[in-house]
């Protein structure tokens, strides 16, 4: 059996082109939902027309967007698992074995690791491989991504460079090359089909933040704000607010200062499509989105990368920029972002078609 754990917007995205790969090839599999994104995760499910999970593990708790909020999560199903073991089992992997497939380096994938090492089940790391040289920058996910990589059995790694630190760590698991990440399969999916986003008219930024060494950071949320205020000078700023981050402005006194910016539009976590296509057409991008970081390379979008480091290549050098929380740096990219243009990454490969090959085994 092939199960499916997931619970993060950016999981679901990335896992998609996979599983509607399974479908074409009328392979069966299980998909269970952590619960840490309950409120935005349906939504991805309708645009691909996935249908709901097999199971959900945790139910009408809304997305898990604090630190207090993620340890009771996290714990909560755990105990479950320990304290019913037998019935945990034949619920959540229908009392059957095989391969357990988990993705990227949240909170759901470490979650995933676990219960499928309980169950003893082999694991297949979407993503593997990634690696920023920094256990806090990005914390904790750098940490995250080194334990799954130990003790993953198959590290579906996206390219070359993701390869060499795989084998630099020297994993135990089989490490096969995808050729590029799943992420790109599903963005332009999606901006094939026909959308009823009208993207404003006049030129605009849009701006998120969302990790955890950012926004529990006063110093760093007051650094960026000070950006906004900057680029507004300039240009409209859309500034798409996920959850935790309104918490932190809130608690930082930082948001009422920000609605008082003119020309900075404030708006909720937007869905799937709409806001690859409010992406598409910004003029950049600034974000410590490793995700949205990988979609503007595909689009030859410039984006100045909010953050003191990145485990990920997509874009360095050509289009997109890392801040390391330097203002100069920030000045240079706002006066010259056009330099930083590039075409559109054609879609030449299928990572998904690679590791559904390997994933069949387990059927």
């Amino acid at each position: 059996m092939i199960t499916f754990i997931l619970g993060t917007k950016a999981q679901y995205i990335k896992t998609t082109p996979i599983m509607l790969e399974l479908r074409r090839r009328n392979v069966a599999y299980n998909f269970v939902d952590t619960g840490q994104h309950s409120n935005i995760t349906p939504d991805i499910l309708k645009v691909f027309g996935l249908g709901e999970p097999d199971v959900r593990l945790t139910k009408g708790a809304g997305n898990v967007s604090s630190f207090a909020g993620s340890i009771f999560w996290f714990f909560k199903i755990i105990f479950s698992a320990v304290r019913k073991p037998r019935l945990f089992f034949e619920i959540v992997f229908q009392g059957k074995k095989g391969v357990c497939v988990i993705h990227g380096d949240t909170a759901s994938t470490i979650l995933s690791l676990i219960l499928a090492k309980r169950f003893s089940l082999k694991v297949a790391h979407i993503e593997a491989g990634l690696k920023s040289e920094s256990f806090f920058n990005p914390f904790p996910e750098e940490i995250i991504r080194s334990i799954v990589s130990r003790n993953s059995d198959l590290l579906f790694a996206p390219g070359d460079s993701e390869v060499s630190n795989l084998k630099k760590l020297k994993v135990k698991g089989e490490i096969i090359n995808t050729q590029g990440n799943t992420g790109r399969e599903s963005l332009f999916h999606i901006l094939k089909s026909p959308g009823k986003t009208t993207p404003p008219t006049t030129p605009y930024i849009l701006v998120t933040l969302h990790r955890f060494e950012t926004i529990r950071s006063k110093k760093r949320l007051e650094f960026i704000s000070r950006l906004v205020k900057e680029a507004s000078s300039k240009f409209n700023v859309l500034f798409v607010l996920h959850e935790p981050t309104r918490i932190m402005l809130e608690k930082s006194g930082l948001m009422d200062n920000l609605k008082e910016i003119p020309g900075v539009e404030i708006t909720p976590l937007q869905n799937y499509p709409t806001f690859l296509k409010l992406l598409e057409k910004a003029e950049f991008v600034m974000t410590d989105g490793g995700s949205i970081q990988e979609e503007c390379f595909y689009l030859g979008k410039p984006c100045l990368i909010l953050r003191e480091k990145t485990e990920r290549l997509d874009g360095l050098g050509e289009n997109a920029r890392l801040l390391k929380f330097n203002h100069k740096t920030f000045e240079e990219f706002l006066n010259n972002y056009q330099e930083y243009g590039r075409e559109v990454q054609a879609l030449l490969t299928s990572p998904s078609k690679t590791i559904v090959e390997k994933l069949s085994e387990y059927a």
